[in-house]
């Protein structure tokens, strides 16, 4: 699957920049959340308890279990193909335009979030929808929101910087199957190759390992993930600059190189790189970054006099 075009990533990574400097989410050190046990341990029954359980374990892996969550199930139960003859129809995906849900409600002590039942049938959906509510409450509660950008694309960027980009890249392209023959839908404003690229950008900035993540993938959201993480690996100074000061990415100031090829990308990694003042380890790296100068190499060693009569004395001795 192909990257979006060059205007669409760059309003995608200003965006995702205007996202973690006006929330600070780069302040705090957070996991990439996997779709496993070792992040949800708990046993499901498709019951609220276990949805709240569920909710619970998202907000502590992104760090905000002091946030009061309750999950409350929304509507009545969404129909299947109604005749019961059809395996393959089982409870349908719910796409955002089919029912309406007021997703998130403001309950005084608490925020409520609303479930759809069709939700719970599904993993993906469900675990979308409680990403989003929580996405959605971090954006309500901020001191300094983002700037103005259409709030689908502002919640999914939170979704993602707060570390539920696998979990939102799944549900960003569904296939299913029924009765009407198979289709395509998503619980995501952004299409797969456009959360993958916010995904990998978020997971270079963060230094989150990224090994066990492909296994968690369907093939269409591994095909644009696998393209995004190499043109990720390719904007090294992109990443260092949305490490250093995100405020100045989302201003646009910044540039995007094409993705290199593996080798390029390889090399590049290799390279020694000038040291930035908050990077800097010695006295001499801090003076080489305050100054624009590569660092300079450490002198060598003044040879010792007496290792040379030594060596001397021995080549004599051989030469007898």
């Amino acid at each position: 699957m192909e990257l979006p075009n060059s205007e669409v990533r760059h309003g995608l990574v200003a965006a995702y920049a205007e996202v973690v400097a006006s929330l600070d989410l780069l302040s705090t050190e957070r996991a990439l959340v996997l779709p496993n046990g070792e992040f949800f341990p708990d046993v499901f029954t498709a019951d609220e308890a276990s949805v709240q359980r569920m909710l619970d374990r998202l907000l502590e892996h992104a760090g905000l279990s002091d946030m009061a969550f309750v999950a409350r199930f929304w509507g009545e139960s969404a129909a299947s193909c109604g005749t019961g003859a059809c395996g393959s129809c089982g409870p349908a995906q719910v796409e955002p335009e089919s029912e309406t849900v007021q997703r998130l409600v403001d309950a005084g002590e608490h925020w409520q979030l609303n479930v759809l039942p069709a939700e719970v049938a599904s993993p993906v959906a469900l675990s979308s929808a409680l990403c989003h509510g929580i996405a959605l409450a971090v954006l309500r509660e901020a001191d300094t929101p983002p700037r103005p950008m259409p709030l689908d694309l502002a919640v999914d960027v939170t979704a993602i910087a707060l570390g539920y980009g696998v979990l939102l890249l799944e549900a960003s392209h569904i296939y299913r199957k029924s009765c009407g023959g198979p289709s395509i839908a998503r619980t995501t404003a952004l299409g797969p190759s456009e959360v993958a690229l916010v995904l990998a950008l978020s997971a270079a900035v963060n230094e989150q390992a990224l090994r066990k993540v492909s296994k968690h993938l369907s093939a269409t959201q591994s095909a644009a993930f696998n393209e995004a993480v190499a043109w990720a690996d390719s904007n090294p100074d992109l990443m260092q600059s949305l490490r250093d000061a995100p405020e100045r990415v989302a201003r646009g100031e910044f540039q995007l190189r094409e993705t290199n090829s593996w080798l390029g990308r390889w090399l590049g990694s290799k390279l020694r790189r000038t040291p930035s003042a908050e990077s800097a380890t010695t006295i001499e790296e801090l003076e080489a970054a305050l100054s624009g100068e590569s660092a300079p190499r450490p002198a060598l060693k003044a040879r010792d006099p007496k290792l040379d009569e030594i060596r001397r004395l021995v080549d004599e001795a051989l030469n007898e």
